[in-house]
């Protein structure tokens, strides 16, 4: 699985996206008050911003999980939906993204 392919599942399948997304919102439109009015950023920069943040979680545990992952399985795809089930990856991001705080 690429890391794309990866990101797309997750978006896809985590119940605390949009959950993740509006506290990383807040987070942002928080820093974003704290900015001279002239340097502050317009929606479309904090929405970026947001989706970096979303971005950078996927990839730190893409990044975790694609070691543990054989490369010569039969079906590479299949190796990936089969650990995710077997180490509950969905239900343990979930909850981690729930507990999420920002500083």
């Amino acid at each position: 699985m690429t890391f794309n392919e990866f990101s797309v599942y997750m978006s896809e399948n985590l119940t605390t996206k949009d959950s993740f997304y509006q506290k990383a919102m807040e987070f942002q439109n928080e820093k974003n008050k704290k900015r001279p009015p002239a340097k502050r950023w317009k929606e479309t920069k904090l929405d970026r911003a947001v989706n970096a943040m979303w971005q950078d979680i996927m990839k730190t545990m893409y990044d975790k999980i694609k070691p543990s992952i054989k490369r010569d399985a039969p079906d590479l795809h299949q190796a990936w939906l089969d650990y995710f089930v077997k180490y509950s990856i969905l239900e343990s991001m979930d909850e981690a993204l729930s507990e999420i705080e920002f500083e």
